[in-house]
């Protein structure tokens, strides 16, 4: 390993800045580790080139040569479609039990109910003892009927008496504790016999019963006559089986107060003997004079009815149909009423007959719709075998092979009654002929039809899907119908191609060829056309197809790099040096052998498809020297059917200088001790150049003399960082595969020093290098607070200062503060903005003008004094600071002074120096462009690499292990 330093008598080997210069080790092949190379001597311009094609659909053809040899006109049969059976029949006529079509429910029985209602208003004049005896003045009610006639029934008269002193009756019968009574009541009453007499006088009856219009009921005294009613009803109320011993009603009214209200009357026992609808029974009855207008009426008793029992007539219609299977199933079906059972369940009649039950619908259109749900149930011929129109339904047979013994039939009541008209039993089978026989079509895409073909006329038209036997295995196919000729024939074959569902081919027709189109282009629709039994045709299996891609000729250079990675370089016609199609790397033929061998090496040097950094590859004319960048020794070359090109065999490894840092693979330290210098200078808007009399911080010109937006200027500050002062790196030591380097991190130099941050940048080298990045925080910053100074416009906080006024007069809309007339111009992106009390504001954008533009909208009120950071210094220009990088395969750590700033994981399978130069002070492996970019601007005292993860302990000398050194530098001694 050879390098070059040039010692001064100072202390460091100093890089001011503007300077270009760099301390470089060279890769020398006599000091260190050997490794594999061969040559490629390229011999023509001429080499055969693959080239592009465009994708093509492939066709075929069918040809309808004979339309009546195809095997659904032969001699076995002309139909190979299938019809099946079907019958219909009507619901004319809702069945019924008075037609002895429908059965009797099961009822249970019922008590008749009436009512007594008063309505507002009512206040009819109360009868006295003296009052004469009349039904205009009684409320009458009746027992439930007997027998015929008056004297079946007990009746009983309720009239509303006068409950006052003067009325004539004993005095139980007055004041607010009046009570209720009948005559024979009255009798036993003190003074009581008079009245009875009285009362019989004037032809009161012994069931008649007078009720007080106020007095004593089971809630007390001054009880409403309504009260008084409904308990005088239930006093002379019966037993309910011996109607003769009493009223036999039981009365209920409400709990409200007052007249206003309804009394309501239940027969004490069920059955329509307490129906008081007929003449002269009817009940109860109010009188004209009591009824006070018909404010006083009454509600007839009805509902009651007698028990009965349901009946199970021997009435059905019998359903006999095949099956799928050809088996012959019989099904009964029934009418019944709803409270006899529920629709689609079994049962059986009186003869035990197994039915299916329907019950009826509201009409005939709901009775059939009924009988169709019954029918198609599970219970019923379990499939979907019946529709139904209006009243009228259609059975089909799911049998396709047998249609005999099929009928429909009723049992007479059915038919006397026309429950069930019109039956037309079942006609229409047509039984099976099936040759067969199909055109089998096969897409780009993998999917198969079939294509069966049918007689002219037949029940299944083109386009209908199905299925045939084919030696007993079903085939499912879609038909064609045949034609009256050849052409015809043609033209329904393509019609059904063209209808099949999923399928990626079109047709075309002419006359009696169908020519075939896959709808996707490429060689996947080269498919053949398969023909099964069938004759009268010709066809023309899918050709053409062809994918889009490289017409490639198979004549390449093969090449394999130390790890085994192995790829395939083939001259192409057109596409660009380095470009893949997974297969070939390709490159062009040049202008002659020296242009063609320059397009090669772009190829294999391709960091995405060719071998990249894996093999360094220098060219002298037409001859290409390639060499691995690492051992492993599966380095190899040949040549497939290719001419003009001659290969040289891989040889030269070796295992010289095992110190060497180009050899060495294992974890490693690298460490510096240096003074940075700030590259940003003191920037501003209007006025002057910046620092113009430092060697540790460049001038800046102010933006009015250069923008500072490119590297084209007077200024040669300016022509030397151009735009990218802010992004700076600070390299320290610059491998291919390792870097060690500060950066600036700032984004503009108003008063902004530079501030950096530490970098590390390690490639694994094994097969397609892949680069990590590792990088701290800022760790060498500047310094903005004052001691023992006094700035009047300073913002302090005690004796120190941090922040320096812009202006008193801000003012703010959104993310804007506008400022006075030159306040902004040593303002720029990045600097921060204070309010009047010190707390942030925000992060200046951008400035224009007056106006200061924020990154976000203000984090507190913009008051009208705001403050920027005092003038910032970079203290770190005047110290010694030791920077170090520890690798150690799986984790690299940044440190500062010893102290960790950053640790990550980055692991690296496999790492050893690139086998090219080293460099210090700059990245020398770049153009002098972006080498400038690169530059370190400060002092360097001490540069080391050492084996191992150990750094020094001083942060003012290095003290690297000679054992263990890879590299060590010290200057200025």
């Amino acid at each position: 390993m050879v390098s070059t330093v040039h010692v001064g008598k100072s202390r460091a080997l100093v890089f001011p800045v503007m300077s270009d210069g760099h301390l470089k080790f060279e890769f020398d092949d006599s000091n260190s580790i050997t490794y594999n190379s061969s040559t490629i001597t390229v011999n023509s311009n001429s080499l055969t080139e693959a080239s592009n094609v465009s994708a093509a659909t492939a066709t075929g053809s069918i040809t309808i040569s004979n339309y009546a040899n195809l095997p659904a006109n032969g001699v076995e049969g002309y139909t190979t479609a299938v019809a099946s059976s079907s019958a219909s029949f009507s619901v004319s006529t809702q069945p019924t039990t008075s037609s002895s079509t429908l059965d009797t429910s099961t009822t249970s029985a019922a008590v008749a109910m009436g009512a007594i209602t008063f309505s507002t208003g009512w206040n009819p004049t109360p009868i006295t003892a003296s009052t004469t005896a009349s039904n205009n003045n009684a409320i009458i009610l009746r027992n439930r009927q007997t027998g015929s006639g008056t004297t079946a029934n007990k009746t009983f008269r309720f009239f509303y008496i006068d409950n006052s002193a003067s009325n004539g009756f004993p005095a139980d019968m007055q004041g607010p504790s009046a009570r209720i009574s009948d005559i024979a009541g009255i009798n036993g009453m003190t003074n009581g016999g008079l009245t009875a007499d009285t009362l019989i006088a004037s032809g009161y009856l012994d069931n008649d019963i007078f009720v007080p219009e106020v007095g004593l009921t089971s809630s007390g005294n001054n009880q409403h006559f309504r009260f008084m009613l409904t308990q005088a009803i239930n006093s002379f109320n019966g037993i309910g089986s011996n109607p003769s011993s009493g009223l036999d009603i039981t009365a209920l009214t409400s709990n409200t107060t007052g007249v206003t209200g309804s009394i309501t009357l239940t027969q004490d026992a069920t059955g329509t003997a307490g129906n008081h609808n007929t003449t002269p029974n009817t009940g109860p009855v109010i009188g004209s004079t009591i009824a006070n207008g018909s404010k006083l009426s009454a509600t007839v008793f009805s509902g009651g009815t007698n028990a009965t029992n349901a009946t199970n007539i021997n009435e059905y219609m019998t359903i006999t149909m095949r099956n799928s299977s050809g088996n012959l199933v019989t099904k009964n079906f029934k009418f019944i009423p709803s409270a006899n059972g529920n629709t689609n369940s079994v049962g059986t009649t009186a003869n035990g007959t197994s039915v299916v039950r329907v019950v009826i619908g509201g009409n005939t259109t709901a009775t059939a719709n009924a009988l169709r749900n019954a029918i198609n149930h599970t219970n019923g011929f379990n499939s979907t075998v019946a529709s139904v129109s209006g009243t009228t339904i259609t059975i089909s047979s799911p049998s396709l092979t047998n249609f005999s013994g099929q009928s429909i039939s009723r049992t007479s009541a059915y038919s006397s009654a026309s429950i069930l008209g019109s039956i037309t039993g079942f006609t229409g089978g047509v039984l099976a002929h099936d040759p067969g026989s199909y055109i089998q079509l096969t897409d780009s895409l993998g999917v198969v039809k079939k294509f069966s073909p049918v007689k002219v006329g037949d029940a299944v038209s083109t386009g209908d899907t199905g299925t045939i036997s084919v030696s007993g295995s079903p085939h499912s196919v879609i038909f064609f119908q045949l034609g009256t000729n050849n052409n015809t024939t043609a033209t329904n074959l393509g019609t059904a191609i063209h209808g099949a569902s999923g399928f990626n081919i079109t047709r075309s027709v002419s006359n009696n060829i169908i020519t075939l189109t896959q709808g996707t282009v490429g060689t996947d629709g080269n498919t053949n056309i398969v023909t099964q039994t069938f004759g009268g045709t010709s066809k023309s299996d899918f050709s053409g197809g062809v994918n889009a891609g490289a017409n490639v000729q198979n004549q390449y250079i093969s090449i394999t790099n130390s790890q085994g990675g192995v790829k395939k370089y083939h001259a192409h016609a057109t596409e660009s040096n380095g470009a893949t199609n997974n297969t070939y790397v390709w490159f062009q033929n040049g202008a002659d052998n020296n242009a063609t061998a320059e397009n090669l090496k772009n190829a294999i040097i391709n960091a995405t498809n060719g071998h990249g950094q894996t093999l360094i590859v220098s060219r002298t004319n037409n001859v290409l020297t390639l060499t691995a960048t690492t051992q492993g020794g599966n380095e190899a070359s040949s040549l497939n059917n290719l001419s003009g090109v001659v290969l040289a065999s891989w040889s030269g490894a070796g295992n010289s200088s095992l110190g060497s840092i180009w050899n060495y693979n294992r974890s490693f330290t690298i460490e510096a001790l240096i003074t940075p210098y700030d590259v940003n200078g003191i920037g501003h808007r209007t006025t002057g150049q910046g620092r113009l009399d430092s060697t540790k911080t460049p001038p800046s010109p102010n933006l009015g003399l250069d923008n500072q937006l490119d590297a084209i200027s007077n200024y040669q500050s300016v022509t030397f960082f151009g735009a990218n002062r802010n992004t700076h790196k600070m390299m320290l030591f610059a491998n291919t595969y390792f870097k060690f380097y500060l950066q600036n991190t700032t984004s503009s130099n108003f008063n902004q020093p530079a501030e950096y941050k530490l970098v590390c940048e390690i490639t694994d080298s094994l097969f397609t290098p892949i680069t990590h990045t590792v990088a701290s925080e800022p760790v060498f910053i500047s310094k903005s607070k004052l001691f023992g100074y006094y700035d009047p416009t300073g913002f302090y906080s005690g004796a120190t200062t941090s922040l320096a006024r812009i202006s008193t007069t801000a003012s703010a809309s959104s993310s804007n503060i506008t400022v006075s007339s030159g306040e902004a111009n040593a303002i720029s992106t990045g600097n921060k903005i204070y309010d009047s009390s010190g707390v942030l504001i925000g992060t200046v954008s951008s400035v224009s003008s007056n106006t200061i533009t924020l990154s976000a909208s203000p984090a507190t009120t913009v008051t009208s004094t705001i403050y920027t950071s005092q003038p910032k210094e970079a203290l770190y220009v005047e110290q010694i600071s030791r920077v170090s990088c520890v690798f150690n395969g799986n984790t690299v750590t940044l440190y500062v002074n010893g102290n960790i700033v950053k640790a990550a994981r980055v692991n690296i399978g496999h790492f050893t120096m690139h086998p090219s130069d080293c460099f210090i002070g700059q990245d020398g492996n770049l153009d002098a462009t972006n080498r400038k970019q690169t530059q370190f601007m400060g002092e360097l005292y001490e540069i080391s690499m050492c084996k191992g993860v150990s750094t020094s302990l001083s942060n003012t000398s290095l003290d690297p292990n000679y054992a263990q050194t890879l590299f060590y530098y010290r200057f200025g001694e």
